[in-house]
């Protein structure tokens, strides 16, 4: 009769260590990341706004893509986010949608309201100054 020498292997376990340890309960894995088992450690897929080893850090969007705020916006970055801060005459959460100014206006005698960025104009009809 021959002895037979099982010795663990790390991160395995069973008779013939055929069945890998489930390193993620207990992880330190932050920010909605999703525990990746490994053998014998695991990792962190973190979701787009977090990097790092635990997903830890935030990605500062406004740096990594300078073209998210349009016509002159300002962005601003925030935790797992950003949003931008738009001038006047433009709107919507990239700052791309001209702001319809002729919608609050009055334009008289049959005069035509012309939209600009942050303003508007009424274009007289013919003979009218």
């Amino acid at each position: 009769m021959k002895d037979l020498l099982i010795r663990n292997v790390s991160g395995f376990r069973g008779d013939q260590c055929e069945e890998n340890i489930d390193d993620c309960p207990g992880n330190l894995c932050q920010n909605g990341a999703t525990c990746m088992d490994r053998i014998n450690e695991y990792s962190c897929l973190c979701p787009p706004s977090y990097t790092g080893t635990q997903c830890e850090l935030d990605v500062d969007e406004c740096s990594v893509r300078p073209s998210l705020c349009h016509n002159g916006a300002t962005c601003t970055n925030s935790p797992g986010s950003y949003s931008c801060i738009c001038v006047n005459g433009w709107t919507g959460p990239d700052c791309s949608v001209n702001i319809d100014d002729c919608a609050g206006a009055a334009c008289f005698n049959g005069a035509t309201c012309i939209d600009r960025v942050g303003s508007f104009y009424c274009q007289c009809t013919y003979g009218k100054t």
